[in-house]
């Protein structure tokens, strides 16, 4: 069967099990702690109105613990662990999850090793075992190590090209120049070829224990049903991570904030539109004042066709076709952020005007209107995001690796609500900031005299 990497997301599921997974109607949803005779905690949502079963789980080490010199160790293991494993070859692995209606993938992040399964409850046993078998016995044969370097060398090549992910490689190594996230997940050329066999099965003999575990279910399933199924599916793993005690290298990496801002740097693209991405730090999920910036972010870019950037930007100058901004937090640092598409023609008046709306926003902070639309738009489309199982265990396993509440469903709305305009014009003041406000342009722009030039091939 053709393979995917793991990035760009696994193959989709049967036709039926994906019927099944896009007809949940969102509804309340009562999150239940589950502990499992040895040990093992998941945190369960049951949902007996389909038999559909969904689980996400993470390992708390990432593409950032890598080895500089195995940059894209995480991401090579996550598109191989389904080619095979105990007895069954990749063609024999694959099979049986395409006979059994069920998909098992992993994917990389900068701080987790993530996977998910999504199957019907008559398969659960025996596709929670294939998931076992991948994670303690991957075979990493010599074929489909092959096939999977051969697919991210290209994919390496392919991105070099495509301006949203060079801007994204060339805004995170210049921003981070000395950090792990300074290098792509991805990896490189160079150090995909020289990850071996050996690399991959010492990754999960050393980095997959169940000290770094989380787990979340939903689905056709009771907590009394789910307690065996962690137990035979994630107890035979290490109880600790061999790569806490042993691995200096891939000790957790310090806390760091962008280095390249209020510069614009630019890689020169002969491209017919320019790709404009912007970033200054953000606020951690932990900080009393997270919610706030949350609320702001869906006035300035984050919400709908009426936020401050789509009217200045694209509305009233018709400068780009399309704009927004969001939140993004990692273990060591937090991120707002913002992109957008525009003519070569338009990308210096388009970086002035983001520049002076941003100045705006942090000046003024939002109108009381606008306060109310966007936490009336964040309690919405919160609410519409959870209508699958999958999107649900997502969100659980959001919650675990962000050290938020098992009640967090039911927190959530009353810390948009209690944000005041007081609170708003305060953090917007303190936090949103344009001098720090860091630009990539990759295209062949006019109208902006970049900080530097970057090679994107250094």
């Amino acid at each position: 069967m053709s393979r995917r990497l793991a990035f760009i997301g696994r193959s989709l599921a049967g036709l039926a099990l994906a019927a099944l997974i896009a007809a949940r109607p969102a509804q309340a949803v009562t999150v239940e702690r589950v502990v499992s005779p040895g040990g093992i905690e998941a945190w369960l949502v049951e949902d007996h109105s389909q038999k559909v079963i969904s689980l996400s789980y993470a390992f708390h080490t990432g593409a950032a613990n890598d080895p500089a010199d195995k940059t894209g160790l995480t991401e090579f293991v996550a598109s191989t662990l389904d080619e095979g494993a105990g007895d069954l070859d990749s063609a024999a692995f694959q099979g049986r999850l395409e006979d059994l209606s069920s998909t098992i993938s992993f994917q990389p992040t900068q701080d987790f090793f993530q996977g998910q399964v999504r199957t019907v409850a008559p398969y659960r046993d025996e596709v929670f075992g294939l998931l076992r078998l991948s994670l303690t016995r991957p075979r990493f044969d010599a074929p489909a190590i092959a096939r999977v370097r051969d697919q991210i060398v290209k994919a390496i090549a392919a991105r070099a090209e495509e301006p949203n992910p060079l801007a994204s490689k060339i805004w995170w190594h210049s921003n981070f120049p000395d950090h792990p996230y300074g290098r792509p997940v991805l990896g490189t050329a160079k150090t995909v070829a020289g990850i071996m066999a050996d690399d991959l099965h010492a990754y999960v003999e050393h980095r997959f224990g169940r000290d770094r575990l989380k787990v979340a279910v939903v689905g056709d399933l009771t907590p009394d049903e789910l307690k065996p199924l962690l137990d035979q599916t994630f107890g035979p793993l290490p109880a600790t991570s061999a790569e806490t005690a042993t691995s200096a290298e891939t000790a957790s990496p310090p806390d760091a904030v962008p280095t390249a801002g209020g510069q614009v740097l630019l890689v020169k693209k002969p491209v017919p539109q320019s790709t404009v991405l912007f970033a200054q730090p953000g606020l951690a999920v932990a900080d009393k004042d997270y919610y706030t910036l949350l609320v702001l972010n869906n006035v300035l870019g984050g919400g709908t066709f009426s936020t401050r950037l789509e009217h200045a930007v694209r509305e009233t100058r018709g400068l780009a076709y399309s704009i927004g901004t969001g939140l993004s937090n990692y273990d060591h640092t937090a991120l707002l952020f913002g992109q957008a598409g525009t003519q070569n023609a338009k990308v210096g008046e388009t970086v002035a005007i983001i520049r002076q709306e941003w100045a705006r926003f942090a000046a003024e902070g939002p109108t009381e209107q606008e306060l109310k639309d966007a936490k009336t738009y964040l309690e919405g489309a919160y609410a519409l995001g959870l209508d699958s199982t999958l999107s649900i265990a997502e969100r659980l396993l959001f919650f675990q690796t962000h050290g938020l509440p098992i009640d967090y469903f039911d927190r959530r709305k009353g810390l948009i609500e209690k944000v005041t305009l007081a609170d708003a014009k305060r953090v917007a003041k303190a936090v949103i900031d344009p001098a720090k406000l860091g630009f990539v342009v990759v295209g062949d722009p006019q109208g902006v005299t970049p900080d530097q030039i970057v090679d994107p091939t250094d």
